[in-house]
């Protein structure tokens, strides 16, 4: 079966709201993966509850455009948003950076004063 077929059938037999919720609750159980990781259990859990969310995002992509009609480009819409997160944090360095620069500029004055 093809991934639109695999969503189809998903979605003509759980329905729409269920899958929805579906999402809520695998997006739950990574959360809790990923807290258990970063105390220091295994990643067995976390690979498996990534898989689920990815099946679950591709189920709602395929909701989102046969239920609500929607026509998204996903490529477009997850570019945006990373570049706009690349951007957030050159800002950031840049302010690390200066603060940096200030902070050595300080010391090289009070080098001076002595």
């Amino acid at each position: 079966m093809t991934n639109d077929e695999i969503c189809e059938l998903f979605l003509h037999h759980y329905g729409h709201l269920h899958q929805l919720c579906m999402m809520e609750e695998e997006c739950a159980e990574l959360i809790q993966a990923c807290t258990k990781v970063s105390r220091g259990m295994s990643i067995r859990n976390l690979i498996e509850e990534i898989g689920d969310v990815e099946n679950m995002i591709m189920q709602m992509k395929y909701d989102i455009k046969h239920v609500y009609k929607a026509n998204i480009d996903w490529e477009e819409n997850r570019s945006k948003k990373l570049n706009s997160l690349v951007d957030a944090v050159k800002f950031v360095e840049k302010i690390k950076e200066a603060r940096e620069n200030e902070g050595e500029n300080v010391c090289l004055s009070k080098e001076r004063e002595r």
